[in-house]
């Protein structure tokens, strides 16, 4: 992504992506030509582009919708919802955590043993488990550490929700939503996953706010 910024400010953009062109990513050059050339390597540098890029989407968005349900296809870019989870009170709650389906969390994510204790980090010995890595819709990167708990015989997010949580502004009945998405150019495939939270009420759209 990085690259693609870069190569926009410095060379066409018709140039090599390595991520087409989405209703996101159309604004790229919109928002770079506010910045001088130095600006944006720095930008690039200390990792500040995507949440400077994010504030210009939401100042500027013209209310762009993704429909939840079916699938999502947009020249190249192929976006399958995989499941949503409404949010309890304990998920947005001091735990920390968010509970994943059994159904989903068996079928979807890396397979992990147990811990018998909820407040086990990666160093405790019982513990198997994973980073998953997501994208939100304006490809932002986020990270949950995920692990089985078999005291409450449940699947978590643990590392990392908190900060999603209260970055979204999240609350109870509000809904997560979980996506695997593609991106083909030519004979090029790039598989990743995608994270949208939704307000309640919002009839399950992704919505540029």
């Amino acid at each position: 992504m990085a690259y693609d910024s870069a190569a926009i400010k410095f060379r066409t953009e018709d140039t090599h992506r390595n991520f087409p062109w989405n209703e996101i990513t159309i604004e790229d050059p919109k928002f770079l030509s506010h910045y001088s050339v130095e600006t944006v390597l720095s930008m690039i540098r200390d990792g500040s582009y995507q949440y400077k890029f994010m504030d210009f989407i939401k100042a500027h968005s013209r209310n762009t919708k993704l429909n939840l349900v079916g699938t999502y296809s947009n020249e190249g870019l192929i976006c399958k919802q995989l499941f949503q989870k409404e949010l309890t009170p304990s998920d947005v709650g001091k735990l920390n955590r968010l509970v994943i389906p059994k159904k989903y969390a068996v079928k979807y994510f890396s397979p992990v043993f147990g811990t018998e204790n909820e407040n086990a980090d990666v160093g405790d010995r019982k513990t198997n488990d994973v980073e998953l890595v997501f994208y939100d819709k304006f490809m932002r990167i986020w990270k949950f550490r995920y692990c089985y708990w078999n005291s409450s015989q449940s699947f978590v997010f643990t590392r990392g929700w908190n900060r999603f949580l209260k970055e979204k502004e999240l609350k109870a009945n509000d809904v997560v939503s979980f996506f695997v998405c593609e991106c083909r150019k030519e004979n090029d495939v790039q598989r990743f996953c995608m994270i949208d939270a939704n307000k309640s009420g919002n009839g399950g759209t992704f919505m540029l706010e």
